[in-house]
């Protein structure tokens, strides 16, 4: 996208090629920060950290119960 300025300083105008030669150009964090990410990964599995997508059920009365946020049970909410 810094293609719009160097192309014309005085008025840049983004197009849709600069956003596509953007996104061609990016690489993604899985490959410039592989080991940081590996190591990351290593020192959760370590049960130094829980993971996010796990329920915990004992907040839940039932399997089919949809847990609620603090918010959300002091507004009374619910999904039924």
């Amino acid at each position: 996208m810094f293609a719009a300025y160097t192309e014309n300083p005085n008025e840049p105008k983004l197009q849709i090629i600069h956003l596509l030669n953007a996104i061609k150009d990016t690489v993604p964090l899985s490959k410039t920060m592989k080991d940081q990410i590996e190591f990351l990964r290593k020192w959760a599995n370590n049960s130094r950290a829980k993971q996010a997508g796990q329920l915990n059920k004992e907040d839940l009365k039932s399997e089919e119960e949809v847990p609620l946020t603090k918010v959300e049970k002091e507004l009374n909410r619910s999904f039924d």
